[in-house]
């Protein structure tokens, strides 16, 4: 092992293994952050990270320590920018099958509703006539009223088959009205799973990323001391506050051999 050197100001066991992780994620707020203040002040936090980084001479024990440091914080940085841009191409090509799928709805009923429309109101009506007919001769037969002729052979036979053909167009209009409300919210079911699917598949893959940049960190330390990495709750709410997730699912980033003061 390189003999570990003496630098006034600052010692390498001050500089825990978390730091990685800070630095990691202030490694991409810095690169992809659209919020200017937000980024400007990755950027400072870049800036010390590198400069105390540096503060050590390449080949000592301090100098590889902080370069495995370094690697896990770029490592994690690139990770998370990965995992963002799969982000957004799920969630546009969850966006580009909603609304292809919404303009299929749309062009169906363009060409077929008038046509459909005007056969269903043909069909009704023709189907209404007759059955009005056809309960007028079976009031007649049945109860023999003569008064009834002048009605039935005249206006007041039309007049109720267009009633009845109005009232079927008006209940196959509503129940058309509801298959396609139907059809639009299935459309914006299945978007909403997808979304929520994406969101899940990158709060998981980033968590990994986390995890990968925490044990090469820690794994850097115990090679630098010889001791288990001093992990605190600190480390947990980084975490929490990063990726909003729940403490059982941060509490096995660290592993086993993370003591939680």
């Amino acid at each position: 092992m390189a003999e570990k050197t003496k630098t006034p100001g600052i010692a390498a066991r001050d500089i825990y293994p978390m730091v990685a992780v800070e630095a990691g994620y202030n490694l991409y707020l810095a690169d992809n952050c659209e919020g200017s203040a937000l980024r400007k002040s990755g950027q400072v936090a870049v800036k010390q990270f590198n400069n105390m980084m540096s503060f050590f001479p390449e080949n000592s024990a301090e100098g590889i320590y902080c370069l495995h440091l370094r690697m896990a914080a770029n490592s994690l940085a690139r990770g998370i920018a990965t995992r963002k841009r799969n982000l957004s191409k799920s969630i546009a090509a969850a966006e580009q099958k909603k609304d292809d799928m919404i303009r299929r709805i749309a062009e169906i009923e363009k060409h077929v509703g008038f046509l459909k429309g005007g056969c269903q109101l043909l069909a009704i009506g023709g189907f209404g006539y007759i059955l009005v007919m056809l309960v007028f001769w079976i009031v007649k037969a049945l109860f023999e009223i003569p008064e009834l002729e002048t009605e039935a052979g005249g206006a007041g036979s039309q007049y109720a088959s267009i009633a009845f053909a109005l009232a079927l167009a008006l209940i196959g209009s509503f129940l058309k009205s509801r298959i396609m409300a139907k059809r639009v919210l299935s459309v914006f079911n299945e978007y909403s799973e997808a979304i929520t699917r994406a969101n899940n598949e990158y709060t998981q893959s980033v968590i990994m990323e986390y995890k990968l940049a925490a044990e090469t960190a820690n794994l850097a330390w115990k090679e630098f001391t010889g001791s288990a990495p001093p992990m605190t709750r600190s480390f947990h709410n980084l975490l929490i506050g990063i990726m909003g997730a729940e403490d059982q699912d941060i509490g096995s980033m660290t592993g086993e051999e993370a003591a939680v003061q």
